[in-house]
């Protein structure tokens, strides 16, 4: 069995075709990944959609696609908002790959962080019962496992640890364009910005490098 798999990130959009053998174990056999520039959900759209059918010409037996994004997405898969992309609110990616490609294609959607924790939580052995898995990037999310399954809340967002209120204000807005989140503070793009304030201009990839090489500046 084929499917695809689409990781949507704030800084890229990344698409894989997964094959499952006897025993159930995934193998990526091929993988594409497209920048996202403008920070729209147009972008954000027409990147999904030609990663799909790029992949879909090395195989078009695949009817499965399965999507992780940024953002907070309910039980049914609606992408309710995913505030670092304008305009990515209230979006069924089922509806539109359906429309854009096939209606043959079926898709579900979940929050990338949960996405993420149910993948560890795969890979662990044995299993603890109950699990917190937090995932740094562009931005911070995460996930909750109790007794063995993922844990969404009521709205879908439970594992949202970077929207954490830890402070009054901060100088970055957060992507839930709120201040004073964890996400605020301690996500690659907030390191960035705060370290470039006195002048400088390095990269998330520059500041780590100096941090591991005992720079304390």
């Amino acid at each position: 069995m084929r499917v695809i798999g689409i990781d949507i990130g704030g800084s890229s959009i990344k698409g894989g075709i997964v094959e499952f053998n006897e025993l159930d174990n995934p193998v990526i056999v091929e993988k594409i990944s497209l920048s996202n520039n403008e920070r729209t959900f147009n972008e954000v759209k027409y990147n999904v959609i030609e990663i799909i059918k790029r992949l879909r010409t090395l195989d078009e037996t695949i009817t499965r696609v399965g999507i992780s994004t940024t953002g907070s997405v309910t039980k049914n898969a609606l992408v309710r908002n995913a505030g670092l992309f304008s305009e990515y609110r209230n979006i069924c990616w089922d509806e539109i790959i359906a429309k854009e490609i096939s209606p043959e294609i079926k898709s579900w959607t979940i929050n990338d962080g949960q996405a993420f924790t149910l993948a560890e939580y795969e890979l662990l052995n044995p299993k603890p019962i109950s699990l917190a898995n937090f995932v740094v990037g562009t931005g911070i999310g995460g996930g909750l496992i109790l007794y063995d399954k993922i844990w969404t809340g009521n709205t879908g967002t439970s594992g949202a640890f970077g929207h954490i209120k830890i402070a009054d204000h901060s100088d970055v807005i957060c992507s839930c364009r709120k201040q004073g989140c964890v996400e605020a503070f301690a996500s690659a793009r907030a390191i960035e910005f705060l370290w470039n304030k006195s002048g400088r201009n390095n990269t998330f990839n520059d500041i780590a490098k100096l941090a591991t090489s005992g720079n304390l500046a």
